[in-house]
């Protein structure tokens, strides 16, 4: 294992960075140098997805949770591809709509998915119940 796998592991496993090299080598300092700066880089890039994904995400999600209970009100059975036209029009994705169907199923609020079974090409659809 060389040098920096070594310094990059304590990190990974202790959470603390690893300590500068006590004697002066050009080599050990230059490895310590660029793991700390790695480790740096990291850190940040953790810092800045942790803040968007606390500040936006729950904003989109709620307006997304708001929108299917709307959309689904009604005991209306909705076709996918409706949900997803609709969706695209209000400027949500479709990643965040069913994120917000599984916050909506966290609090006790179902939604079905099944398909009309009726029609030999029967639609996929959602259905609150």
């Amino acid at each position: 294992m060389t040098a920096y796998n070594t310094m990059y592991e304590t990190w990974l496993t202790t959470g603390k960075m690893p300590p500068m090299p006590t004697e002066y080598s050009p080599g050990a300092m230059d490895t310590w140098m660029e793991v700390t700066a790695d480790i740096a880089t990291i850190e940040a890039f953790k810092e800045l997805m942790q803040a968007a994904s606390e500040n936006k995400s729950p904003s989109a999600r709620n307006s997304a949770k708001q929108f299917l209970l709307d959309l689904l009100a009604n005991d209306r059975e909705v076709p996918v591809n409706e949900i997803k036209e609709a969706a695209e029009g209000h400027g949500l994705s479709w990643r965040t709509i069913n994120r917000a169907k599984e916050d909506l199923a966290k609090d006790d609020v179902t939604i079905i998915v099944d398909k009309d079974r009726a029609k030999p090409d029967g639609k996929w659809f959602w259905k609150l119940v």
